[in-house]
């Protein structure tokens, strides 16, 4: 069976089973839209004529979110309408507009930002709507977005010019959460009837939560829910079980399963490899 059509199966009998319990953090503060662009000298001047109308960097919720839950690596989609405008003799001035993220290895940023417009506005201009994707930190952390201007002869120059991280609320935020992943250990695996079994196991992340831990008889296609296991803090959980008189002389297949959280993608035990009783 293919590791996408269990998983709904398994999703399917755990929501008809429990109520999923959610794990969110407190959430970090962004600056209230629309809001002007970050500008190395904004302090002086308190005006950057320049910023952003809207961004999304969650297109899969509803209406624009200036927050994002992902994991290592994920890609993250980035939706936005900015404004800019000319200044100078007649509105001729070349301005740039750049999206600049804090998980820059220096500043400038040069590994770390994404150039959205580089010309001259003749006076105001709207830039976008429009969307681009970046991948996230490989490091579980909680990440800035600004969006900078500056008004230079190039990108390269205006970028050049950002020495150190904005010092204003974010635009948006990227929050990385650690790599999950779910394992499930049986002891023993060869029984009798009447006998004890033993099942435990690790969620990381680390957190309380319910997994859910489904067997399936030799020979048939359905996995059956069998019990719900609570997790401690650490993420650990056990669980024991007679095996009932009545049990048929066979192989059972087990595998745990956790509905994920924000952030967190659905998990099977062992990367869906099952563990197997044998009762005989």
């Amino acid at each position: 069976m293919k590791k996408a059509s269990l998983f709904a199966i398994l999703l399917l009998a755990a929501l008809s089973a429990s109520s999923i319990l959610a794990h969110v953090g407190a959430q970090p503060q962004v600056i209230g839209l629309p809001a002007w662009a970050w500008h190395a000298k904004a302090e002086e001047y308190g005006n950057t004529n320049a910023g952003l109308f809207r961004i999304d960097v969650d297109p899969a919720a509803s209406g624009d979110q200036q927050i994002v839950v992902v994991g290592p690596g994920q890609t993250v989609t980035i939706n936005y309408t900015a404004w800019i405008y000319g200044w100078g003799s007649g509105g001729y001035e070349i301005r740039q507009l750049w999206f600049a993220y804090s998980w820059a290895s220096s500043w400038p940023p040069w590994d770390a930002y994404t150039g959205i417009y580089d010309g001259i506005p003749h006076g105001n201009r709207t830039v976008g709507p429009s969307s681009f994707s970046i991948a996230a930190p490989t490091t579980p952390g909680t990440y800035k977005i600004w969006l900078c201007c500056e008004s230079h002869y190039s990108m390269i120059q205006a970028v050049a010019g950002q020495i150190h991280p904005p010092k204003m609320l974010p635009h948006a935020i990227v929050i990385v959460l650690p790599q999950s992943y779910l394992t499930l250990r049986l002891t023993p695996t060869s029984a009798h009837r009447g006998q004890q079994l033993n099942f435990s196991g690790l969620l990381t992340p680390n957190m309380t939560t319910t997994i859910y831990l489904f067997y399936q008889l030799r020979g048939t296609p359905n996995w059956v829910l069998l019990a719900t296991m609570s997790t401690d803090k650490y993420g650990f959980y056990s669980w024991m079980v007679t095996i009932p008189m009545s049990a048929p002389l066979t192989t059972v297949h087990f595998l745990a399963y956790w509905p994920g959280s924000p952030g967190y993608d659905p998990i099977i035990s062992n990367n869906g490899i099952p563990v197997s009783l044998t009762i005989t």
